[in-house]
């Protein structure tokens, strides 16, 4: 089963992916028989604090599927779905979850941080100067790089207000004082420091590079993100998705920018249950600009904000994160009505 990115380390070095009671269901779907995952039924996000650990193992008996989930001194139980429908796999899975006092969410273990050693260390560090970049911060703990960084990574806009990339403090501050940035001279209103807890910094995602010198270079070039295929077939238009570093999707930033009714972007849910990886243009799980804009209240930043995000999970799931982490906190309006 592919990678899934962790929200958080815990103090002891778990990696923990916050699901809710169906994205777990989907989630073990995709399990292969005898894999298992371990996760926590009492999960905590602002305080990292996790508890009530369980574990789900899938098996197979007489060539019938099934799974186990307990152990670690809890009742173990059993989760049957084979000839059920989707649905009530999901319901039965919700069921099991709240039996072990889970509410609304678990916190999966999707990977675990090991202490390096001084010498993978030094071939780790040496490995990523390789690449050219021009700072190279190595930090103990998230928490440790978040305290360094906070406040000090800025989103940088082209004078139409499209997103380009993003620029660590100092560089920041050379570039207002005189620099070029791709030609164009940077305005005030062009660049703004984010948060690192509140706004996600977009370097992050869009792993944008800084090479020395006063000219600061955007992904590749003018490159626009284009991940998985839009196809024409008698039958209607389906989009093929691919693998975009935290699963399958669809993301087109070229139909995001410029045509608002043209699908976008598609989630790694929306095929789920297609070998092919293929979903249609009427499926629910596709999405445009102007949908999009529709979950953001018709706010054109936070849209932009939202796409960009975008890795593998649905635009809901990904919205209600960063509203308890206090995202919508700062922006006017955003909770004065309910729709």
């Amino acid at each position: 089963m592919k990678q899934t990115r962790q929200d958080f380390f815990t103090a002891n070095g778990e990696g923990i992916k916050i699901m809710t009671f169906t994205e777990f269901a989907r989630h073990i779907l995709r399990m292969e028989c005898g894999e298992s995952l371990e996760l926590y039924a009492v999960v905590n996000r602002q305080t990292r604090e996790c508890s009530r650990p369980l574990s789900v193992r899938k098996e197979q008996w007489n060539g019938t599927p099934f799974y186990l989930l307990g152990g670690h001194g809890q009742e173990v139980r059993t989760i049957n779905f084979a000839g059920r429908p989707k649905e009530e796999f999901e319901t039965t899975c919700h069921d099991v979850l709240d039996s072990y006092d889970a509410v609304e969410s678990i916190g999966a273990v999707v990977s675990r941080l090991r202490e390096l050693s001084p010498e993978e260390l030094h071939k780790r560090i040496a490995e990523e100067m390789k690449t050219g970049c021009k700072y190279l911060l190595v930090y103990r703990s998230e928490e440790e790089m978040t305290a360094a960084l906070d406040g000090k990574i800025y989103a940088i806009s082209d004078t139409d207000g499209k997103f380009l990339c993003d620029l660590y403090q100092p560089d920041y501050l050379h570039l207002e004082n005189g620099g070029r940035y791709c030609g164009h001279r940077i305005h005030s209103g062009h660049a703004f420091p984010f948060r690192l807890g509140n706004r996600q910094p977009h370097g992050t995602r869009q792993g944008a590079l800084l090479p020395d010198g006063d000219y600061i270079y955007p992904r590749n070039g003018n490159a626009m993100i284009e991940i998985g295929n839009r196809i024409e077939t008698p039958e209607g238009v389906f989009y093929e998705l691919e693998y975009g570093g935290e699963g399958n999707i669809y993301k087109n930033e070229d139909a995001f920018l410029n045509r608002p009714d043209e699908v976008c972007y598609v989630p790694e849910y929306a095929a789920e249950d297609r070998e092919d990886w293929r979903v249609s243009e009427s499926s629910d799980g596709c999405f445009t600009h102007n949908s999009l804009l529709a979950l953001c209240k018709g706010n054109e930043e936070v849209c932009q904000d939202l796409f960009y995000s975008l890795e593998w999970t649905y635009p809901t799931t990904l919205l209600e994160e960063w509203d308890s982490n206090g995202y919508f906190d700062e922006i006017e309006g955003w909770y004065d009505s309910n729709d």
